[in-house]
């Protein structure tokens, strides 16, 4: 198992790391409201892929050894193509899409969601090596494509660089394809109860995690509304730092919530998790200590003059990060224990402070005000869930 965690963890810092790399390029040649701009849009995106991750997500790899391939791909085609359209249609009309990137992000979240399908169904064959080779690829293409735009051709414009993100989602998704094809044999469509089980089991694991999404992209939008792009830019930096650290505790989630949803003792399940959520704890606060001795001017260096503020938004943000490393290892047990229940209620905890906080402090307020607020709402989550098994120790120990 830790093998699958090391390997799990590599291809996320892998990522993580290629992230930091695609957002260094865009605000050192588009500036903070050019990275505010494509912050924005992939929020959008990733807010489409949760949704549509419904049916195409977690639940596919469960079902994946229970179903034909073809059927679970119809499925996921027709219910991403839906998802996609009309997602994209309330955030347009909501204020939240701008018009000239509508047709953009219907065709790169179909791409994007489908190419997160595919690697479903490799992990769901239990391909684990595939599934976390592939899984950079997006961020990859986007580097490569930074790098040919901005520095090879010198072309700094938004609009250009977010019209080449059809070519660099479309060529994810074709190669990802190339992997499924052979674990394709015939042709099903999916009936009603196909699609009745695929959302029994996709909606109870995504439920938290759309939750999750609002509590620390909640304020990208708050600030797009109250202030300028620049600002979105800024705060979204400081977040992606703090995300890069809960990569830790995120490694741990899906293989523990896969180990423990196949051990049969109770008492077994609570070991394990007590001596992760342990282990979280430490890597965290090890990770978080090295970055707060990387002095401000480093990141003013990286980003550009606009973000030296990066590093006091990150310090805002350390309570609620170190305390969040554990709640991955708990969402884990309870998931796979399937007491969903408690997840959703955690995070919707959050979600509430995250709100009330949002719309009380965030048009008076500064990016740290974003931070404080989000850093309360990581830190009641991950409270709420380690009272709940602590209750479970209880009970059960």
């Amino acid at each position: 198992m830790l093998k699958k965690i090391s390997l799990t963890f590599f291809s996320k810092l892998t990522n993580a790391v290629l992230g930091f790399l695609n957002a260094i390029l865009i605000t050192q040649f588009l500036g903070a409201e050019g990275k505010g701009i494509t912050t924005l849009l992939v929020t959008n995106l990733s807010l489409c892929l949760l949704f549509c991750q419904v049916i195409g997500g977690n639940s596919m790899v469960y079902l994946s050894s229970r179903l034909p391939t073809s059927v679970l791909l119809v499925a996921s085609y027709l219910w991403t193509i839906v998802v996609s359209v009309l997602l994209t249609a309330i955030l347009y009309f909501i204020g939240m899409c701008p018009s000239q990137y509508f047709i953009e992000l219907i065709v790169i979240s179909i791409l994007f969601s489908l190419f997160h399908a595919h690697l479903f169904i490799l992990l769901g064959n239990e391909n684990t090596i595939l599934f976390n080779l592939l899984s950079p690829l997006p961020q990859l293409l986007q580097v490569g494509a930074a790098v040919i735009l901005f520095i090879l051709l010198q072309i700094h414009n938004i609009n250009t660089y977010i019209f080449n993100l059809y070519f660099i989602f479309a060529a994810g998704y074709l190669i990802s394809l190339i992997f499924i094809l052979p674990k394709l044999s015939g042709f099903k469509m999916p009936d009603k109860e196909t699609f009745r089980t695929l959302w029994k089991y996709g909606s109870k694991a995504q439920t938290s995690n759309i939750l999750f999404f609002f509590n620390s992209r909640l304020f990208f939008y708050l600030l797009g509304y109250y202030f300028i792009k620049s600002e979105v830019g800024i705060y979204s930096v400081g977040i992606m730092i703090i995300e890069a650290v809960l990569l830790i505790g995120n490694s741990f989630s899906l293989m523990l919530y896969s180990k423990i949803s196949n051990t049969v003792s109770a008492t077994e399940q609570l070991s394990l998790t007590k001596k992760y959520v342990l282990i979280s704890f430490i890597f965290t606060a090890f990770a978080l200590a090295v970055i707060a001795l990387i002095p401000a001017d480093a990141y003013a260096i990286l980003f550009g003059q606009d973000f030296y503020s990066i590093k006091k938004i990150a310090l805002y943000l350390f309570p609620g990060t170190l305390l969040l490393s554990t709640y991955y290892v708990t969402s884990s047990y309870f998931s796979g224990t399937g007491k969903y229940q408690y997840n959703n209620y955690a995070v919707g905890l959050g979600l509430g402070i995250s709100v009330v906080g949002g719309l009380l402090y965030i048009p008076s307020g500064d990016l740290l005000a974003a931070a404080s607020v989000t850093s309360a709402a990581f830190s009641a989550i991950a409270l709420f869930s380690l009272y709940r098994f602590y209750k479970e120790v209880k009970i059960i120990g």
